[in-house]
């Protein structure tokens, strides 16, 4: 039998060898235990590399909000990933395990290039994340509280509904709807990186934002509905009045030119005043209404004429509505300050015909701060009958201003020679 001679050398080094790849039984249980951690921990990494990477393309976008929290959930996943790692490296090392084992090298090579991933991972997070806590930390926002108390302004202003019963109020709202809609876009432009951040349709922002998003929705909406029906019950309203009118005139009712006959051109009047509001003065629906109301008010003008005596001789002041227990102080001072402004004039009597105060709140532009300002007044009118002849006296509205944010009271006494409406009556009526 031949035997193969083996040099000292090579049975030197598979010995080497040998004793390289073997483990002791302490060793074999480190191994077969960080082997199945590395099973959990490749896991833990797939699913944050699946994730981030589903995700990832959408983040880079300049526009995408993310809030802080998914990129540190992220991290913290990567910390769970790097944990295992080093109690991975931490068991082999203790049990000393040869590194060049083929099972503990499979380890510590997955850990080595977990452990690159996730610092890339972090690497790639880290300025995203920086850049979404800058944009949701409210600090960065020097005009955050003054703007949404701006906000609510605007949204408890535009949060009105009846527009045929209060068309002042509208048309004033209708004035600024513009400036509304254009400042609550820059508004929104301004603050989405923070609503997003801070808990997207559930912020507490957001809320106040989209309460005056609807506010302005709603009111649009009811604007344009109003106007159709304007364009309908305007001439409606302007027939029914000259139709009352030709019957008074043949009838020789005068009392129907102040009554029904003035209802009918009263409720006309609030479309227009709202219509006028709401589109430019050109707009032809408004033109076709602006001239039929004059046609009507000329010829009803026309027919009252012909009973202008009766008419004046059967007007009387108006019926004393307000019941307040200031009434007294407030009459005293309407007389005080209309004496002031017309001191040659003889006051007979004034008449408080409104029950109560109306009171409006609104939001106005200022162009200057580019800001609104809030206002809330109430405000009543009050009938000022003057004697202007020895025959004849004549009523002019005045009003009563109660701002309630200043706490002042104005009183508007300056209404001779203007728009406003007047009535004469008989000297002798006014009781």
């Amino acid at each position: 039998m031949r035997f193969t001679v083996i040099p000292l050398i090579s049975l030197l080094a598979l010995a080497g060898a040998a004793s390289a790849q073997e483990l002791d039984f302490n060793q074999k249980q480190a191994v077969d235990r960080q082997e199945r951690n590395l099973k959990e921990a490749q896991g833990k990494l797939k699913a944050l590399q699946d994730g981030y990477a589903a995700e990832w393309e959408k983040l880079k976008a300049p526009e995408t909000m993310v809030p802080p929290a998914w990129f540190k959930g992220n991290m913290a996943k990567g910390d769970e990933v790097l944990k295992k790692c080093d109690g991975m490296v931490s068991d082999l090392e203790k049990s000393k395990c040869p590194p060049d084992n083929a099972r503990v090298k499979a380890i510590t090579d997955w850990v080595t290039q977990a452990r690159a991933d996730v610092a890339k991972l972090n690497a790639e997070m880290a300025p995203k994340l920086a850049e979404m806590e800058t944009l949701a930390n409210p600090k960065n926002y020097p005009n955050l509280d003054a703007d949404f108390k701006q906000i609510d302004t605007v949204a408890k202003a535009y949060a009105f509904k009846g527009f045929q019963s209060n068309p002042d109020k509208v048309a004033e709202l209708a004035k600024e709807f513009a400036q509304a809609v254009t400042w609550g876009n820059e508004k929104f432009k301004e603050y989405r990186p923070i609503m997003v951040l801070s808990g997207g349709k559930s912020s507490p922002l957001f809320k106040k934002y989209e309460a005056m998003s609807n506010a302005i929705k709603g009111f649009q909406t009811e604007a344009g509905e109003y106007f159709k029906k304007a364009e309908a019950e305007v001439p409606a309203l302007l027939k029914k009045a000259e139709e009352m009118a030709a019957k008074a005139a043949a009838e020789k009712k005068p009392a129907f030119f102040t009554g029904g006959v003035q209802q009918q051109f009263d409720w006309a009047e609030n479309y227009m005043k709202v219509c006028r509001a709401l589109v430019p003065a050109d707009d032809e629906r408004l033109v076709k209404m602006e001239s039929a109301w004059a046609a009507s008010k000329k010829k009803v003008d026309e027919q009252a004429g012909t009973l202008k005596e009766l008419i004046v001789a059967e007007t009387r002041p108006p019926d004393e509505k307000y019941s307040g227990a200031d009434k007294e102080e407030i009459r005293a001072k309407v007389m005080e300050e209309w004496k002031k402004a017309w001191p040659k004039d003889e006051v007979m009597m004034i008449r408080m015909h409104m029950a109560n105060f109306d009171r409006r709140e609104k939001a106005t532009w200022d162009s200057g701060s580019k800001s609104w300002e809030f206002s809330d007044r109430s405000v009543l009118c009050v009938t000022v009958i003057v004697k202007t002849s020895d025959k004849i006296a004549t009523s002019y509205p005045a009003y009563v201003n109660v701002n309630h944010i200043s706490k002042a009271t104005t009183y508007g006494v300056g209404t001779k020679g203007n728009e406003y409406v007047t009535r004469e009556m008989l000297v002798e009526n006014v009781k």
